[in-house]
């Protein structure tokens, strides 16, 4: 991907969006004042987000109306929302390759990965930008984890949990806790 996403494109999609990874990344994207849709299985997962202006209630076909398409490794390759987006040749990236289209709007990104204290190493970190007054944003619904901000003015730093996933890992520079 080139140059800058959010310049490039207004308008995501995401297949599986009631999951907490999703939701925030929607949320991310919706702070952007970018148009947001998406489906899930859980219905009920995705009210904040419509509330926040997301559309959940297009149908199977509503991502025609959407420029890019984010899956989440949780959704079956033989998806019919994915599968419509092929032949639709739309431009689909999976959660890990969208955390990194959003990691490049920040000057550094720190990404905790590992089996186990992720959340407990990215709230830690959190809590030290904080303390030292530094402005940074984290994404603390990656991992339901609410240590800080989403968006602050001036960031000199991203905060998330990166999950363990090859897409993931090959993404985004990230922090072995293990």
């Amino acid at each position: 991907m080139s140059a800058n996403i959010f310049t490039r494109f207004k308008s995501f999609y995401f297949i599986g969006m009631g999951g907490v990874s999703m939701s925030a990344l929607a949320e991310y994207v919706l702070s952007l004042k970018k148009k947001v849709g998406g489906s899930d299985r859980d219905l009920s997962a995705l009210a904040k987000l419509k509330s926040m202006g997301a559309e959940t209630d297009g149908g199977p076909r509503a991502l025609e109306n959407y420029e890019v398409i984010i899956y989440t490794d949780a959704v079956r390759r033989d998806d019919p929302e994915l599968k419509l987006a092929r032949k639709l040749n739309k431009l689909i990236l999976s959660r890990g390759r969208f955390l990194k289209e959003v990691s490049s709007d920040f000057g550094r990104v720190i990404a905790v990965c590992g089996c186990h204290g992720k959340t407990t190493t990215t709230a830690m970190l959190a809590s030290v930008f904080r303390a030292a007054g530094k402005k940074f944003g984290a994404n603390p619904y990656l991992t339901a984890a609410v240590v800080g901000v989403l968006i602050h003015p001036n960031i000199i730093a991203a905060v998330t949990n990166a999950t363990d996933e090859w897409a993931t890992f090959l993404g985004i520079p990230l922090l072995n806790t293990s």
